[in-house]
């Protein structure tokens, strides 16, 4: 019986919640959303977003939606700040690119558009920013390697778009090793002679 109660209760709870998320009558409900991307080098077959490091280009858009309907921002005043700081403003101006400057832990990446059915709308977004890292790949953890060994560099988060702006050379205990193909991210280390 007392269980009956509290899923009736629940019941009543979860009723007033979805009436309460419903906009007042001839109130307008407007949602921005700043989206972003950045020009950070990553492996092809990596499943995650490029975040950005210093030197990067960083490339943001934002929309509006009223009832769930997109809001022609052409005619509209946009302003942008990065860390409270004025960027660029235009009329219809709904995408920006710009550079990190300086390595720093984030960028807060805000969008003001003026006057959108009588009121600014404000929308404010963190972008997260990373030094680059290598990640040297050998497939032999935790497994006898045999006398030469294909590694593999994974390069993650530069200033560059493509494996053609790397320099790369490799190098261990002072000696260059050969590169094994047209990719210079791949090499073959010798183990013949190391005990």
């Amino acid at each position: 019986m007392i269980l009956g109660k509290h899923i009736v209760r629940g019941g009543l709870v979860a009723l007033a919640l979805i009436f309460f998320a419903q906009p007042v009558a001839g109130q307008s409900s407007i949602q921005a959303f700043v989206t972003w991307k950045a020009d950070s080098f990553v492996p092809a077959d990596a499943a995650i977003k490029a975040i950005p490091t210093k030197g990067s280009q960083i490339s943001a858009g934002v929309e509006a939606l009223e009832a769930g309907r997109p809001i022609d921002l052409s005619k509209t005043e946009i302003r942008w700040y990065v860390n409270d700081r004025f960027l660029k403003s235009g009329i219809g101006m709904a995408t920006i690119t710009f550079p990190a400057e300086q390595l720093a832990s984030r960028y807060d990446l805000r969008a003001v558009l003026k006057q959108v059915r009588g009121a600014d709308i404000s929308k404010t977004v963190q972008i997260p920013m990373t030094s680059p890292i290598v990640v040297i790949d050998g497939p032999y953890a935790y497994k006898i390697a045999p006398a030469e060994l294909r590694l593999t560099a994974r390069p993650y988060f530069f200033g560059v778009k493509t494996i053609d702006n790397f320099l790369v050379t490799w190098k261990v205990n002072g000696g260059t090793l050969p590169v094994v193909s047209d990719n210079p991210l791949v090499a073959n280390l010798s183990l013949a002679g190391v005990v």
